[in-house]
């Protein structure tokens, strides 16, 4: 077990070395091509790419939409309905078909 720490920790300290050797000789860390090559950064945009969403989140935001974009429209005429029929006094005028 301490053996297998006192590796990790010599491995860390040679990166770590390594990583404070190349910053002092460049005059930016930010060129360093040790860094860009473990801390290269993506552009925006892209936490779906490393943050993708699960099955139960994907159908949650399905439902959200479903519930909001949907079947507003559908609210709307059934309120719309409703309130038709209050304006008549609760009666509705069923044509007469021959």
């Amino acid at each position: 077990m301490n053996r297998a720490f006192v590796g990790i920790f010599l491995k860390q300290r040679a990166i770590f070395s390594r990583t404070l050797k190349s910053s002092v000789k460049n005059v930016s860390p930010l060129f360093n091509k040790v860094q860009v090559r473990n801390y290269y950064a993506p552009p925006y945009c892209t936490p779906p790419m490393y943050f993708p969403m699960s099955g139960i989140e994907k159908f949650a935001w399905f439902l959200a939409y479903y519930f909001i974009v949907i079947s507003y429209p559908l609210w709307v005429v059934y309120w719309s309905e409703y309130y038709i029929d209050k304006g008549s006094g609760g009666r509705r005028e069923i044509p007469d078909v021959e």
